[in-house]
């Protein structure tokens, strides 16, 4: 993740896991692990990045463990260790971060955004001088 990925402040690679279909609740919508955890009162990405982080069967043990506490969706009862084995391949390899809000990645420094919008404005400023020719003549 880079620093300056301002709409996705979360790790990417849980995207596949956390969007994973769980299964049809009571009312018939479609249940994501992302939903499901946060169902579970559990911050889904960092949730998402501990599973990760612990290893195949550790996270399929937890993850178990997770969905037997989940009863919005029925049919879980009967098959939540199957779901769990499938879901954990959906995990990336190596262990997820999840940086908090306002974290800076410490390989690539972060532009101030002020800085970037001055350099936006002076450059806008001296577009409009070249295409309209100066500052206000009157003419």
């Amino acid at each position: 993740m880079t620093s300056v990925d301002i709409l996705h402040p979360n790790n990417r690679a849980l995207e596949p896991f956390l969007y994973a279909f769980v299964g049809d609740d009571r009312n018939g919508a479609s249940v994501t692990v992302l939903s499901a955890l946060a169902r579970l009162n559990l911050e889904p990405w960092q949730e998402a990045a501990r599973l990760s982080a612990s290893g195949q069967v550790a996270a399929t043990a937890r993850l178990v463990q997770l969905l037997s506490r989940f009863h919005d969706v029925p049919a879980l009862a009967r098959t939540r260790e199957a779901v769990a084995n499938e879901l954990v391949f959906l995990l990336p390899d190596r262990p997820a971060r999840v940086a908090p809000a306002g974290a800076r990645d410490k390989e690539a420094p972060r532009i101030p955004s002020l800085v970037v919008w001055s350099l936006l404005a002076v450059l806008l400023g001296v577009a409009m001088v070249v295409l309209f020719g100066g500052l206000g003549t009157g003419e």
